[in-house]
C-alpha cells in the first residue's frame, strides 16, 4: 500500500511482528549506538524502562501521529487529515477499508520512535540509571502485565501509555463514595476494577474500531489477574466480572466514530 513514509523507521522493522524481545533488542541496539556516539559506558543489555518514562515520551511525540489525545473519545478528530496526507493515493473509502493495516503502520512507527528517543536521550538515561526501584509487589505485577500484553502482539508504547494513565483508577476509587472501605474484595475494590478496565479502553490509542480498545482492556485485565499473587478463585472471578462491567460501561457510553462526515 503506497505511503508517504516520513518516519525514520526501517522498512524491515515495519515488516516484522514485534514482541517484548524484539522491542528490547531495538532499545539495546539504540543504547549501544548512542553510548558509542556520546562516549558513554555501555552497561550491557537492559530491560525496557518504566511505563512512566515510556508514557511520557509517547505524549511528547503524539502530535506526529493521527491519534486523539483528548479524554473524550467522541471529540472532533482531526487525525484523519494526517492519514490522507500520508496515504495520498487512497480514497476515503479505501482508507476505511484498510484502517486496521493503516493503524498497524502508525503503531510500528510509534514503537520505533519512542524507544529510539528514550535510548538517545541522555537526560532520560541518567534518570533511568539513577532510579531506585523498590521491591514492591505492585511494581513486579505491572511489569508482568506489561510484558505479557506486549507478547500478545500489542504495542509496547501504547500499552505502557494506557497502563500508566489507567493507574488513576486506584486514586479515583479511593476518592469515591466507597473511599472509607479497605479496598479488598469490597465495593471500593469492585469500583477500582471497573474504572481500571474502562480507563484501559479509553486510553488505548488506535484508529481502528473501538472493539480493538475493548479487546485490549480484556487482555490486560486478564493478565492483571494472572500476574497477581492472589490465588483465591472467588476473588479472581469477582475481579474478572467487575472488569467486564467496566468494559460494558465504556462500550455503552462511547459511540463508534464515523471516519468522514
Amino acid at each position: 500500500m503506497p505511503v508517504r513514509h516520513r518516519f525514520s523507521t526501517p522498512l524491515e522493522f515495519l515488516e516484522e511482528k514485534q514482541d517484548y524481545a524484539s522491542i528490547k533488542a531495538l532499545y539495546n541496539t539504540k543504547l549501544e549506538t548512542a553510548a558509542l556516539r556520546n562516549g558513554r559506558v555501555d552497561n550491557g543489555a537492559q530491560e525496557l524502562p518504566s511505563i512512566e518514562i515510556i508514557a511520557g515520551v509517547v505524549e511528547n511525540v503524539l502530535s506526529e501521529f493521527p491519534y486523539d489525545d483528548s479524554e473524550n473519545s467522541d471529540a472532533a478528530d482531526l487525525g484523519f487529515e494526517m492519514i490522507v496526507d500520508d496515504f495520498p493515493t487512497l480514497t476515503h473509502e479505501e482508507i476505511e477499508e484498510n484502517m486496521d493495516l493503516i493503524d498497524e503502520y502508525y503503531t510500528q512507527n510509534l514503537d520505533y520512535l519512542v524507544f529510539t528517543q528514550i535510548a538517545e536521550d541522555e537526560n532520560l538515561q541518567e534518570l533511568i540509571e539513577g532510579a531506585n526501584v523498590e521491591a514492591r509487589t505492585d511494581i513486579f505485577k505491572i511489569i508482568c502485565v506489561f510484558i505479557s500484553t506486549v507478547n500478545e502482539g500489542y504495542s509496547a508504547a501504547k500499552t505502557a501509555s494506557a497502563l500508566f494513565k489507567s493507574n488513576n483508577a486506584d486514586t479515583d476509587a479511593e476518592n469515591s463514595v466507597f473511599g472509607d472501605q479497605l479496598g479488598e474484595d469490597d465495593q471500593q475494590d469492585a469500583n477500582r476494577h471497573l474504572l481500571f478496565s474502562s480507563y484501559l479502553a479509553r486510553y488505548y490509542y488506535t484508529k481502528s474500531s473501538k472493539s480493538k480498545r475493548l479487546q485490549f482492556s480484556k487482555v490486560v485485565g486478564n493478565f492483571n489477574e494472572s500476574c497477581s499473587d492472589n490465588n483465591e478463585i472467588d476473588s479472581k472471578e469477582m475481579d474478572v466480572h467487575n472488569n467486564w462491567i467496566g468494559r460494558k460501561l465504556f462500550n455503552d457510553n462511547c459511540s463508534y466514530k464515523k471516519f468522514w462526515g
